[in-house]
This record gives structure tokens, sequence and C-alpha cells, in this order.
């Protein structure tokens, strides 16, 4: 073995992209900042070089290690804004270290363990937004004798089975015990392919209190447009976000419901057409080798950060500055 490694061997040994090391040699922080044996000669010597002694050094350092914010979020099915203040309040013990060059939050298995615990939840349990097998989906309204319920939990568990609660202003109750009492849905929707286009609009919305309020049935439009394959649901105590894929909602809706929505969009458009509503990521397409984009997608993911958030970081300018 060469007493020497170049990026690319480097960032194989790390399990980084090649674009995260060269960031970390540039990095502004000196504390942070990968030293090279050749930083005022390497272009002379064909690329960056890193003494063997040196990578087996600082793979401790920057070599993930116990659990990430977006880690627990994904075992709790949450978001990282709701992990983040689970850890501000001291409900998850954590503690900061780096990771790839940035001060980010580590969190042991024993710790979000103990807070598993203490909360009754279980990893075991997935939350999902659709029951394909009954066609019921996250926030479905159902009613008997005028009065209004909603399905605010669908979860699946280990053994594969779906339990689904509905929720009326006064009690809580099972799918089970909701069709045997006699409730009907009053909406129902259709489970459509796939949307092949690239990115989501993302809303974001408070969550609210009242069961016929308008986010819900803006919820509902969105289910019926895009069906459930189309669309991500994330819950935290105060907020639902929504990701959809490019759609377009062909019924008229009443003003109140789109200013709703026009104030609940974080990313992306909302368009009158000849067709309907138009809600779209807002992306322009540029053209790039099949090749290229697989590389920068690879590298993205390398970085732990989607494909926009890595060209924005990379690629532009007065970010390399």
């Amino acid at each position: 073995m060469s007493e020497y490694l170049g990026v690319q061997a480097f960032a194989e040994e790390l399990g980084f992209s090649t674009a995260t090391i060269y960031k970390l040699i540039n990095h502004k922080d000196e504390s942070q900042r990968l030293e090279p044996v050749n930083r005022l000669t390497h272009r002379g010597d064909g690329g960056y070089k890193f003494a063997i002694e040196y990578v087996e050094k600082i793979k401790t350092q920057l070599v993930k290690k116990d659990l990430r914010v977006s880690d627990v979020a994904r075992i709790l099915n949450r978001s990282k804004a709701y992990v983040h203040q689970l850890l501000k309040s001291g409900q998850i013990t954590y503690y900061e270290g780096y990771y790839q060059g940035h001060k980010t939050f580590f969190i042991k298995k024993e710790d979000l363990d103990k807070y598993i615990s203490k909360m009754g939840m279980s990893k075991n349990k997935t939350l999902l937004i659709y029951d394909k097998e009954r066609e019921i989906f996250l926030f479905q309204p159902y009613y008997l004798n005028g009065e209004l319920a909603r399905v605010m939990e669908i979860q699946k568990n280990h053994q594969g089975k779906t339990k689904v609660e509905l929720r009326t202003r006064q009690e809580v109750f099972s799918y089970e015990e909701a069709t045997n009492a006699g409730w009907k849905p009053g909406v129902k929707i259709i489970s459509r392919k796939p949307i092949g286009t690239y990115g989501n609009a993302v809303f974001e919305f408070p969550k609210p209190i009242d069961l016929d309020s308008s986010i819900y049935r803006i919820i509902e439009e969105f289910f019926k447009a895009a069906g459930p394959k189309n669309l991500k649901i994330t819950l935290s105590d105060e907020k639902i976000k929504v990701l959809v894929k490019r759609i377009v909602i062909k019924e008229g809706l009443h003003p109140d419901l789109l200013d709703r929505m026009r104030n609940g969009i974080q990313s992306g458009e909302i368009d009158l057409t000849n067709e309907g509503l138009l809600i779209s990521p807002g992306y322009s397409t540029i053209h790039v080798p099949d090749k290229l984009r697989q590389k920068l997608v690879e590298a993205a993911n390398q970085s732990g950060v989607s494909l926009e958030d890595y060209l924005e970081l990379f690629c532009l300018p007065e970010k390399l500055n």
C-alpha cells in the first residue's frame, strides 16, 4: 500500500463523497480543515495527498458515530424539527460532535431507547397515510347521523397488522368499532400511479383543533388529486407538513381554501390554469449527461443532503468563497 492516499481513495476510506473531502480541505474553521501533505504543490503532484497515519487518525473524528437527528426522526417517524425540540427540552440526552466537518448532535441508542420506553412507544410500529386493503387515508372524514369523525392514525406493527383510529370531538375508537356502529366515509380516493416528475411542492400547516378545519379539507383535495403514492405527510405536535408531486385539482376550490393553501406553501408554485389549479414544485429543467447526474445524486446521498441542497452548497460561486 502507498504511504499516501489521494482524494478518491481518502473519500472511499471514510465513506464520503469526493466533494465533501474538497470542502473539508478548504473549510473556514481550521480545527475542521483537512490537511494534505502537499497543499501548496498539489497541482503539480496530480492532486492532494494524505499520509496514511493522518487518514487513520482523522477517521475517528469524521466517521459517523451514534445516531444523528435525522436517524432519530426516521425511527420516531417525526420531523427533524420535532426531534430538535426533544433535545432542547431535555427529553432525550444528546452530545455535540463533528460529522463531515459540521457540528452535529449525536444521540446514543440507549438514550433513545429510554425515551421510547418512557413514552410507551414502539419502534416496531410504522405510521402510514394509507391503508390500501380498506382504502382508508389519513384525515379521511367519516359521518354518522350528521356527526363528523376523522381517521387520525394509521399504524402497522411488526406482525403486519394495521390499526386505524378515528376521533370525534368527544371520543376515540377503532375502525372496526366505527364500521360496526354505522360510520360511513365522506370522501373516497383512487390509488393513483407514482408521478414521475422530479420534486415536490411543500406545504406546512398548523395542526388544527377543529375536525372540520379547512386544513383537513385541503389535505383531502391533495389525496383526491395525487393519490397516496404521490404524497408524504409528516406530523409533529404542532404542525402538519405535506409534500405533494405535480398535480392538477380540477374541481374549483372555495376562495377560503385557496387562500389557506397559498398561506401554507413553503416551496413550489400554485397557478390557476385552464385545466384547473396546478400545484407544482416550481423547478426548471437543466439538461446534463446521465453519468453526471448520477454522480451528483450519489455525491448528495453521501453528504446526507438533498440534490437541491447539494447543488446550492457546492456549485454556487458565493458558496465556494
